[in-house]
C-alpha cells in the first residue's frame, strides 16, 4: 500500500482556474438572488419601507406597539436579519459585485432614471412608491455598491445585536441602548432603508433581465 506523501507547509496552493472562479461567483449570485427573492416575495417594497418606519416610531415611542400584533415585527426582523446575512456573505466572498443588476450585460445609464421598469414593477405599484429615495445616482446605477459601506458601519453580528436591542426597545419602555457609537433609531432606519433600496433594485432588474431573455 502506497503511503500518503507529507504535505509541504511552505508549498503554495495552486490558484483556482478562471472557470472555477466564475462558477463560484455565479453560485454566490444565485444564492443572493434567492435570499432577495424570499424577502420581496414576502413584502412589497412600499410595505417593507413602511415596516421600517413603524419600527423606528415604536422605538421612539411615537407609535404604540399595541396597535399591531407583536409577531408582525418579530417576523419582519427575522426576514431583515436573513437578508443582512445573505448580503454579508455575498459582499465578503463574491468577486462580481459590480456585475449584478445589469441589463443584458450592460450597466444602467444615468439617462435612464425615469424608466420605471428599472426600479419598479409598474403592473403592481405606482412608480413613485418604489423610487429608491435613499440612494445616490451612482448607487442607483450600481446598487450592489451599497453593500461595502453598509458593512463598514457594522459587521453582520453587530447589526444583529443592534436590531435585537431595537426590537426589545420597541416592546418595552426601556430607552434604546445604542451601544454602537453614533447609531440611533433614525440612523438605523436610514441605513436599512438604503439596504432595502439596493436589494429591491437588484430584484427588479433581475426580473427585467428574465423578461428580456
Amino acid at each position: 500500500m502506497e503511503e500518503d506523501k507529507p504535505t509541504d507547509p511552505d508549498r503554495k496552493s495552486k490558484p483556482e482556474s478562471k472557470e472555477r472562479l466564475e462558477g463560484r461567483d455565479r453560485s454566490e449570485v444565485m444564492e443572493l438572488m434567492g435570499i432577495i427573492h424570499q424577502f420581496y416575495d414576502t413584502y412589497t417594497f412600499p410595505g417593507a419601507q413602511y415596516k421600517l418606519t413603524m419600527w423606528q416610531d415604536m422605538v421612539l415611542s411615537e407609535y404604540d406597539w399595541n396597535q399591531t400584533h407583536p409577531s408582525n415585527l418579530l417576523f419582519f426582523q427575522e426576514k431583515i436579519l436573513a437578508l443582512i446575512a445573505g448580503v454579508w456573505h455575498f459582499n465578503k466572498f463574491s468577486k462580481v459585485v459590480g456585475s449584478i443588476a445589469k441589463i443584458n450585460g450592460r450597466a444602467v445609464s444615468p439617462t435612464e432614471f425615469m424608466r420605471p421598469e428599472l426600479y419598479c414593477d409598474p403592473d403592481r405599484h405606482i412608480p413613485w412608491e418604489c423610487f429608491p429615495r435613499h440612494l445616490t445616482a451612482s448607487e442607483f446605477i450600481d446598487p450592489a455598491s451599497v453593500f461595502p459601506g453598509f458593512f463598514a458601519l457594522l459587521n453582520k453580528c453587530e447589526w444583529q445585536e443592534l436590531l435585537n436591542s431595537m426590537l426589545h426597545a420597541a416592546f418595552t419602555n426601556n430607552t434604546f441602548d445604542e451601544g454602537t457609537g453614533e447609531f440611533n433609531p433614525v440612523k438605523v432606519r436610514i441605513e436599512l432603508g438604503r439596504l432595502l433600496d439596493a436589494c429591491h433594485l437588484i430584484y427588479i432588474r433581475e426580473e427585467c433581465q428574465r423578461e428580456l431573455c
